[in-house]
């Protein structure tokens, strides 16, 4: 009768510990599956886990597509997406990728697309999008989303550069890198606002300088954890 029971006890034991091991795996899961918020240079990001490698999974491609939001008719918020977008495209470029660009125009709700020829047809499945409305931020899911003001777009520029090209290249690279000029098939927006990126502005540089850093540190932060 006492073996019975002390047989009966260890079975209570061993499913206490496994209904315990249930949970903390849950909470494990479902603590990591929540999206993480980071602020990089003023720049906020929700990314469904850590920064660097999120933003190198969505760019593992060599060929990367970037879409650009944009309305129709001389819309003034045309240019800040442009202008954003070519930052983009040159931290793209920089660090060695392929860049199709393609501008979606909302015609009222209706859509139509520019730059989809045979040299680049590239009009589905972005990449990146860059785009007004919404919250100022970037989002980094299954895609990267830069979304925002008119004015948040053009005054935070840089540092979407920045952050991108110090996601996906090493600080050494970032400090040394060569910066190229914007690729030849990218929409005539963002053509139009090239000259509005100073690429070789020493403040711009010493900006993406602090946000490398900013990333690295977050970087070996996640690691060590």
């Amino acid at each position: 009768m006492k073996g019975k029971k002390s047989r009966l006890l260890n079975r209570g034991n061993i499913a206490a510990v496994l209904i315990a091991l249930i949970i903390f795996i849950g909470a494990y899961y479902f603590v990591n599956s929540q999206p993480k918020t980071y602020n990089i240079n003023g720049i906020i990001i929700k990314s469904r886990g850590a920064l660097k490698s999120s933003i190198n999974d969505v760019l593992s491609k060599k060929t990367i597509v970037v879409e650009e939001d944009l309305f129709n008719s001389r819309d003034t918020r045309n240019s800040a997406v442009g202008a954003a977008a070519v930052e983009v495209i040159l931290a793209l470029k920089t660090a060695g990728k392929k860049v199709s660009v393609y501008g979606k125009i909302d015609n009222g709700g209706e859509y139509s697309y520019t730059n989809c020829n045979k040299s680049n047809d590239n009009c589905s499945n972005p990449n990146v999008i860059v785009k007004t409305g919404g919250e100022n931020l970037m989002k980094v899911f299954d895609k990267i989303v830069i979304e925002g003001s008119a004015e948040y777009l053009l005054n935070n520029r840089v540092k979407f550069r920045g952050i991108l090209l110090s996601a996906i290249t090493t600080p050494q690279n970032v400090e040394n890198r060569t910066i190229v000029e914007v690729p030849i098939n990218v929409t005539p927006t963002a053509l139009a606002n090239a000259s509005t990126s100073n690429a070789t502005n020493e403040s711009n540089e010493s900006i993406i300088k602090k946000i490398g850093e900013e990333i690295l540190s977050n970087s070996n932060q996640t690691n060590s954890t």
